[in-house]
């Protein structure tokens, strides 16, 4: 059933965010909840609202899609899931869809991916040292993350594959926590 009457565009998005939490109850959803108020209401503004949508695996992923598609309308999306990823081996759906005249912004990924991006963020996405900054733009700790989202592709989506090695330089930067969290 699509939104019929939001009365804004907070309330038409606690709907769509209602939804998702009944179909999938162990999924974890957060994100940014507060309007910017500089955008009239009748214009489609960009990320007046955003969540994330973490979900187990590839199959619950393409439910909560399907799920989407029937509540609301979908006005943009970016496909950054596997044959897509960026070039920093991030891997989500971004759906950007239309409540109540605002365009809101929902991120849509497995609990094995958004382990890895949070980690992402956090490390790289920060001032980091010089030597970091060399090692992910050219070393071996791209090279790492891409195998290392590739295998979370895999796990995802129910395929046997060899978890890829951690090599000897990046002991110590990428951390014991990230790899038992992808598990």
């Amino acid at each position: 059933m699509p939104i019929t009457d939001p009365r804004t565009p907070a309330t038409a998005w606690s709907y769509v965010l209602a939804r998702l939490s009944e179909q999938f109850p162990t999924c974890d959803i957060r994100g940014r909840f507060t309007m910017q108020s500089s955008h009239p209401p009748s214009e489609l503004s960009r990320d007046a609202l955003g969540t994330r949508l973490v979900v187990a695996d590839a199959s619950a992923l393409r439910r909560a899609i399907c799920l989407v598609r029937e509540i609301a309308p979908i006005v943009e999306e970016r496909n950054y899931l596997r044959g897509h990823p960026r070039y920093t081996y991030y891997r989500a759906l971004h759906l950007y869809l239309a409540c109540s005249g605002w365009r809101v912004e929902l991120q849509v990924r497995t609990r094995r991916h958004d382990a890895i991006a949070r980690w992402t963020h956090d490390t790289l996405l920060q001032p980091i040292s010089p030597v970091l900054q060399h090692l992910a733009e050219h070393g071996p700790l791209i090279t790492f993350m891409r195998r290392l989202a590739d295998w979370c592709d895999a796990c995802d989506t129910g395929l046997t594959a060899a978890k890829p090695t951690m090599p000897s330089e990046l002991v110590g930067i990428v951390p014991g926590s990230l790899l038992r969290e992808v598990e």
